[in-house]
């Protein structure tokens, strides 16, 4: 094989027309009177069958036929590494078959395979054996076998002779078409990489941001992309044969300069030339502010064949120019005027520029700023945070920081101050830490404001929740009550039964203990919260919550399942206002489960569990609220812990309560979190950090 012949998987009808390869094919099986056949390495026939007996093609036919001679063919046709046809019995019929292979290129793409032939040594009865093997019938196949052609191994070995050489002559024919297949292919390649270069020199020329003009060497214009057609007014289609000197060169005090600088690049060996700023007049008669610089093109011998100007506009960037140094004069006037303090201090927390307006919220003359250290006018209880944040900020050049902190007026009255640093230590014109000052202490005054609102609503949504709970409450001490009265009536009736006296007096304690727990419980929950955080069991909290709605969910027919961890580290929270989330959470689950279940149902649960789990390297104490109720609808899901945000009717609640959870959870430095899946359940996560290190599960 070549070595310029790529190794390339190809098929046999890469190099032939099949249908003049069945013409030699036929010819030749009726010139030699044997069958003939090109199939594909494997065997499967390429070309159709030339002068095959009745009986292989009945034998072709069945399943087990064909697969035989399929297997036969592809191993008569391989490659012989002796040289020369393969001649052997058929591994099909037992007749003789030979075969040689086609290669190109080293590759072996197809098989020539003749035969069909019985000789002396065939025994008849082995044919018609096998026949019956693969489902033929005898009697049909015995005149078949009769038919099949009779020849000499020796004139079967010529003929097979003669197809070696012609397949051979096949395999050159077939290298040849494949080295010009391949040629023709590298041209196409060529051709086409040609072709992408110059189209995408001629995007690149067209959408470059200059603009580009040529010309050649008498001057005459040859090109001009579309941003040089946009800056001059001029078409390419109209600057034929025209020099660049009649369309292009400037207002008239500047053209005999501009003219002389491009002969001189003609007549020297400079290469290219920049010239000054220049105002061009376009072919409309405006006049536009350019930046240009020309060049010569040179061939291989170094010969001047032309021009490239390359021009700019500019004009935006001059009234842009103009219009700057304008708008840094307003600018000026600006940061005196607008309400927050602009600042500019060093790596050293020194002052070096300071707004004119500082008098305004300050009180301070920027004069008597500047040159001093801003941190001296930092409150005490929050200097060691701020300079901790400063020293970190002059780290990251670049980066921004926020702060809130309180800043010392002149009255020597403290305002509160919300401060946008930014670290410009290496901008050129800046060269140190930009600091923007805005007054926030109405906006502080609010926010107190409204978290004693906050507090209020807090004592609200307990209110709602009591409310809720009012009847169930009722229900529940009703019935220790009636139970009092029924014991001691029984104790009244029971003359001299001693153990009954006992046991009903044992029935009238354990009653009147839990009339005493639920009221308890409940006072503990409706007084007014002391606002100390202390270190409680999660369990704990969790078992006080459900003794004030354990009858409710009984009464609607909900079956309660809690799984606590029964050794969960404490947390430092405030009880009440846990235990007022976690009622909240439990009353809508109950809603929720009323709302999809009328009655009893298997699935009508409320399942409360806890337990501890590691995140980053911090233990979390986890209670789990769950319900297999409605689910929360994907298009709320980002909005149930907005305030005043809810589903129910105007006379069920106030919509407070996801709202007040939630930020009771995060005060606490917790996590308030939910999974749900409409139709099927909700799940609402209450993670608090836990202080001490998590013990393991009794």
């Amino acid at each position: 094989m070549s070595d310029k012949v790529k190794k390339t998987k190809y098929s046999f009808h890469d190099f032939f027309d099949i249908d003049e390869i069945q013409k030699i094919q036929d010819l030749f099986s009726k010139a030699t009177g044997v069958a003939s056949i090109i199939t594909a390495p494997d065997g499967v026939p390429i070309t159709e069958e030339s002068g095959f007996s009745n009986f292989c093609m009945k034998v072709r036919k069945t399943e087990q036929g064909l697969c035989n001679c399929i297997k036969s063919d592809s191993i008569i046709g391989n490659p012989d590494k002796d040289g020369g046809p393969r001649i052997q019995k058929c591994l099909s019929g037992g007749l003789y078959d030979g075969g040689t292979s086609i290669m190109v290129g080293g590759q072996h793409i197809a098989n020539w395979l003749v035969g069909q032939v019985i000789d002396e040594s065939v025994d008849p009865a082995t044919i018609i054996e096998y026949a019956i093997n693969v489902g033929l019938d005898e009697k049909e196949i015995k005149k078949d076998i009769d038919d099949i052609t009779h020849m000499s191994l020796a004139k079967f070995t010529d003929i097979c002779n003669f197809l070696y050489h012609n397949a051979q002559l096949l395999s050159k024919m077939g290298l040849d078409n494949l080295q010009m297949k391949q040629e023709i292919e590298k041209r196409n390649e060529i051709e086409k990489k040609l072709e992408k270069e110059k189209e995408l020199f001629q995007v690149t020329i067209a959408s470059i941001g200059e603009g580009i003009i040529t010309t050649d060497k008498e001057g005459n214009i040859t090109f001009m992309n579309s941003v040089a057609e946009d800056i001059t007014g001029w078409k390419l289609t109209e600057t034929q044969d025209i020099s660049l000197y009649d369309i292009v060169f400037m207002k008239e005090d500047l053209q005999e300069e501009g003219r002389k600088t491009v002969e001189d690049l003609f007549l020297s060996d400079q290469c290219s030339h920049f010239l000054k700023h220049t105002e061009l007049i376009c072919k409309d008669g405006a006049v536009k502010s350019i930046e240009n610089s020309v060049a010569t093109i040179k061939d291989h011998n170094d010969e001047i064949q032309g021009l490239v100007l390359i021009i700019r506009d500019i004009t935006k960037e001059k009234k842009l120019q103009w219009a700057l140094e304008a708008r840094e004069l307003m600018h000026r006037a600006m940061i005196s005027n607008i309400s927050d303090v602009i600042s500019i201090i060093d790596e050293k927390g020194i002052v070096q520029y300071q707004s004119e307006n500082s008098e305004k919220i300050f009180g301070w003359d920027a004069n008597d700023i500047v040159g001093n250290s801003a941190l001296q006018v930092v409150h005490p209880e929050e200097l060691e945070y701020i300079q901790g944040q400063f020293e970190d900020l002059l780290k990251k050049p670049g980066t921004t920081k926020v702060a809130r902190l309180r800043i010392m007026s002149k009255d020597l009255k403290y305002k509160d101050i919300h401060i946008h640093a930014t670290n410009l230590l290496k901008d050129p014109i800046i060269k140190g830490v930009l600091l923007n000052y805005k007054d926030i202490t109405d906006t502080v005054l609010l926010e107190k404001e409204k978290e004693q609102t906050d507090a209020w609503l807090r004592n609200q949504q307990k209110f709602d929740s009591i409310g809720t709970l009012a009847g169930g409450v009722a229900h529940e001490i009703n019935n220790p009550i009636n139970g009092i009265m029924n014991y001691s009536q029984l104790i009244l009736e029971a003359k001299d039964n001693d153990e009954d006296t006992y046991e009903y007096a044992k029935e009238i304690i354990h009653e009147t203990k839990r009339v005493a727990t639920i009221v308890k419980n409940l006072l503990q929950f409706s007084r007014h919260e002391s606002g100390i955080i202390a270190s409680v069991k999660i369990n704990d909290v969790i078992e006080e919550t459900l003794s004030l709605i354990r009858t409710i969910i009984k009464h609607d027919q909900i079956t309660l399942k809690v799984d606590t961890f029964d050794d969960i580290p404490e947390v430092k929270c405030k009880s009440q206002q846990i235990q007022q989330v976690l009622m909240n959470l439990m009353t809508n689950a109950r809603d929720a489960l009323n709302e999809k279940y009328e009655g009893y149902d298997e699935n009508k649960k409320l399942i409360v569990s806890s337990e501890v789990y590691q995140q980053k390297n911090k233990s979390w104490a986890r209670i789990t609220i769950e319900d297999h109720g409605m689910g929360i609808k994907k298009d709320i899901q980002d909005k149930i812990f907005d305030p005043f945000f809810t589903t129910k009717g105007r006379t069920e609640g106030t919509g407070i309560g996801l709202s007040i959870s939630y930020r009771i959870v995060k005060e606490h430095n917790g996590n308030l979190l939910f999974d749900t899946k409409q139709g099927e359940y909700t799940k609402f996560y209450i993670d608090l950090p836990i202080v001490t290190s998590r013990r393991k599960r009794a």
